[in-house]
This record gives structure tokens, C-alpha cells and sequence, in this order.
């Protein structure tokens, strides 16, 4: 893909997503944003900015996005604390599938995701840590998913490990 393809973002209209979408429009980057409710990325109108309706866990949809657009950013998020749903980790495996009927199985994808999946000095990860938040628990097991699809994938993939974002 030429260095000008639109960045591909998955979880656009999300806390990170949103930003994500705004900074790259602000440097002049076209963006291919996924959102399941398009008009909540109305007040974003620019040039270079392509909504693309639908689900990051429907193959055709993210199929759409990811035609014809360069790196991918998956900012999903979604669910709650005690029941934060699957769409993180089979967001990933959808954007896999995609790539690969594009023919770019080699593609990079950088993927948001939380802190507590991060190395703990005991060798454990942080999450697995008595310290470690309770309510967080099942939001970060879903985030390990999500780091068990993109490593099983055979992308290339980077995975940034945030603390709590908020806005």
C-alpha cells in the first residue's frame, strides 16, 4: 500500500478510536473508520475521512473497511467491566480473515488493548497479580484474547498496553 492509504480503524467511535480517527485527520491522513452507528462520526465530516457502516465481528464488514485502506488500528472496546463481550478478540481474527482474502496476509496491525496483560516481574501478568483491580478482571481476560488472536494470526501486529483511558 502507498505511504497515502487510508488508515483503517476499527472501534472509531470509542474513547481511543475517536482519537485515533481525529489525530489522523489533523496530520492529513485519510481514514477508513468502522462504526456501527455512522452518524456518531457526523461531527467528524472532513475530507479524507470514510465512514464504512457495520459490525467489527462481520467479515463482510470488515472486509469494506479494510478494502483499499493501509494500516489497520483496532481501538475495539465495548461491554462492560463485568461483561465485556468478545468483540476485541474476534475483531482481530475478522481483521486476519480480511487481510487474507485481500492477499495481504503480511499486514500491520496495531492493536490497543489493556495494561493488565503486560508482563509481571514474577513472571506472571500483571492481571494474574492479587493487586491487581478485581473489577478489571474480566475486561483484561478479554484483552489477552484478543493478544492470543493477533499472535496466532501470522500478521505482523503491534500491541500498545495502556492503563485505564480516559477522555
Amino acid at each position: 500500500m502507498p505511504p497515502t492509504a487510508p488508515l483503517a480503524v476499527l472501534g472509531a467511535t470509542g474513547r481511543t478510536g475517536r482519537r485515533v480517527v481525529e489525530y489522523a485527520l489533523a496530520a492529513g491522513r485519510p481514514v477508513r473508520a468502522l462504526a456501527r452507528t455512522p452518524s456518531a462520526l457526523g461531527d467528524l465530516a472532513a475530507p479524507g475521512l470514510t465512514v464504512v457502516g457495520g459490525d467489527a465481528t462481520d467479515p463482510a464488514a470488515v472486509r469494506r473497511l479494510l478494502d483499499g485502506a493501509g494500516p489497520v488500528v483496532s481501538a475495539l472496546g465495548g461491554g462492560t467491566t463485568a461483561d465485556p463481550g468478545t468483540t476485541r478478540s474476534e475483531g482481530v481474527r475478522r481483521v486476519a480473515e480480511a487481510l487474507a482474502a485481500l492477499g495481504r496476509p503480511a499486514e500491520r496491525v496495531l492493536v490497543v488493548a489493556g495494561g493488565g496483560i503486560l508482563d509481571a516481574p514474577d513472571g506472571r501478568l500483571r492481571q494474574d497479580q492479587p493487586a491487581f483491580p478485581a473489577v478489571f478482571r474480566r475486561v483484561s481476560e478479554e484483552h489477552r484474547r484478543a493478544w492470543e488472536a493477533v499472535r496466532d494470526t501470522g500478521l505482523a501486529w503491534t500491541m500498545v498496553c495502556t492503563g485505564d483511558i480516559v477522555p
